[in-house]
């Protein structure tokens, strides 16, 4: 079973540090993953850090996992590259995966730090992004008409990972 970690980076400023809870984004991936049966970790860095550039730390979790997946912003994206870099240099092997709008806007800005993108909404495509082995891969997912097909969001994706 693979472990995937889904990240949500942090920003200085940023209007979204005001509430102190992940993007419902990640969870609403995370909870398909989790329904395919992998096994998922959702770290909000609005809440708590998952890696210190001073030390450089990781969170043994993210460190550990068989794919991160990086959500980010404009605000969020350097400090997303960052963390996709020295997450290489210590495990090679970890496929890092990229969506969000930045990388929906600038996906060749993000393939030079991660090994596939996801553009647009990632509900559809998640789990064919998460398979592939395919390096350099730019996936295009599409809006999902009809929201009530969702699953209800997986608030315990989020469980361990603050404590």
């Amino acid at each position: 079973m693979k472990s995937i970690a889904l990240i949500e980076p942090t920003s200085d400023f940023s209007m979204y540090n005001i509430i102190k809870m992940p993007l419902l984004g990640l969870l609403m991936l995370g909870t398909l993953l989790k329904k395919k049966g992998y096994e998922v970790r959702v770290f909000s860095e609005r809440v708590r850090r998952i890696y210190d550039e001073k030390t450089l730390w990781i969170n043994p979790d993210v460190l550990d996992s068989d794919v991160v997946g990086i959500s980010i912003m404009t605000a969020t994206a350097m400090r997303g590259y960052r963390i996709a870099d020295s997450l290489k240099q210590r495990n090679p092997r970890q496929h890092i995966l990229f969506g969000g709008i930045h990388a929906t806007f600038q996906p060749y800005e993000a393939l030079q730090h991660g090994d596939a993108v996801i553009t647009g909404e990632g509900e559809n495509i998640i789990i064919e992004a998460v398979e592939s082995k395919d390096n350099g891969c730019i996936f295009t997912g599409v809006p999902i008409d009809n929201l009530d097909i969702l699953p209800p969001t997986d608030m315990d994706l989020t469980k361990r990972s603050y404590l």
